[in-house]
Formats: C-alpha cells, sequence, structure tokens
C-alpha cells in the first residue's frame, strides 16, 4: 500500500495478515506516491509521483532508505498529476493516468533538473524528483485529463509514444 499524502511510504504486509499488525518491510517514497505496478520481468515496483509529475521505479528488493533506480519527469513527458499506471508486459508499454495540473521543473541551463543542489541525469545513482517547491514560478498550468503511454524502458524526460485525450475519450 502506498500511504500518498499521510505517510511518504510503500508498506508491505504479511498475505495471511489481519488486525492490528505491523508491516513486513517498508520503503520512503517521494512525497504524493499514488498508483503503483509491479514489472515482474524487471523485478522492479513502479510508482506515479503526483505531486511531482513523475514516475519512479525501484527494485523490488528496496526497503527502507534505498533510492529509485530510475526517473520520468520534465515538460516532454507530459505528466500532468499523474495518478494510475499500469504495465502491459507483452507489448512492453506503461499507461500513467494524468488529471492534469502541471508546471515546470527548473533547470540549470544545461538540462539538468535542479533538486536540493544536486544534479540528475540519467546515470547518476540517485533518481529523486523534484518537490512541488522546486518549479519555475508562474509555470502552472492545467492540462486535459489524458493517458499518456511510454515505452517501458523510457527515463528522464522522455516524450510518451503517445497520448488519450479529448472530449470524445469522457476522460475528466
Amino acid at each position: 500500500m502506498v500511504d500518498n499524502d499521510t505517510e511518504d511510504h510503500l508498506v508491505v504486509f504479511d498475505r495471511q495478515a489481519k488486525g492490528n499488525t505491523p508491516p513486513v518491510w517498508k520503503l520512503h517514497t517521494p512525497h504524493g506516491a499514488f498508483g503503483i505496478a509491479v514489472d515482474e520481468q524487471r523485478e522492479e515496483l513502479i510508482l506515479t509521483i503526483q505531486h511531482s509529475n513523475a514516475v519512479v521505479g525501484f527494485p523490488k528488493t528496496a526497503r527502507n532508505d534505498d533510492p529509485p533506480s530510475w526517473l520520468l519527469q520534465g515538460d516532454r513527458t507530459q505528466l500532468a498529476d499523474p495518478h494510475g499506471v499500469a504495465l502491459d508486459s507483452k507489448t512492453n508499454l506503461l499507461f500513467v493516468s494524468n488529471l492534469g495540473s502541471t508546471a515546470t521543473p527548473r533547470t540549470d541551463g544545461e538540462g539538468y533538473i535542479q533538486y536540493n543542489r544536486t544534479k540528475f541525469k540519467p546515470g547518476n545513482k540517485a533518481f529523486w524528483p523534484l518537490d512541488p517547491d522546486q518549479i519555475l514560478p508562474g509555470s502552472g498550468r492545467t492540462l486535459p485529463a489524458s493517458i499518456t503511454v511510454y515505452d517501458e524502458s523510457a527515463r528522464g524526460d522522455a516524450a510518451p509514444l503517445r497520448v488519450i485525450s479529448g472530449p470524445r475519450t469522457q476522460l475528466n
């Protein structure tokens, strides 16, 4: 279970758990973690990060304060208040449902996203999404609700392969 706005943890309980029982293990997640999918082939946990307009991947073995192993975040991703996430392992596609609220993350002019004065680009060991306070002032906007579709290996500020959106979709 992902705690979203109350705690910043993913908690896992024993299959037979009931009543007032502690989790078997927990993982610290970025604030606003919302949706979760599991990639059994790659042995990853995939989480949407609502407030930071991001998707992160953790190894299934991650525990406590282990960092994500990859990040999908930035204007090109068209992530906008992502909630649900689904993985089609037969077609290697990742589907993310977006409610529409977004803003532009700060960069240092060289394409590096700034976070706590640390630079992150694919290849770094830690991929932690920007906090909502690390956005360009005045860049907030509301996009139509959508489903963004990515190749399962999309990372960084990767554009979706396609976007499902518009009045005929009945997404709202």
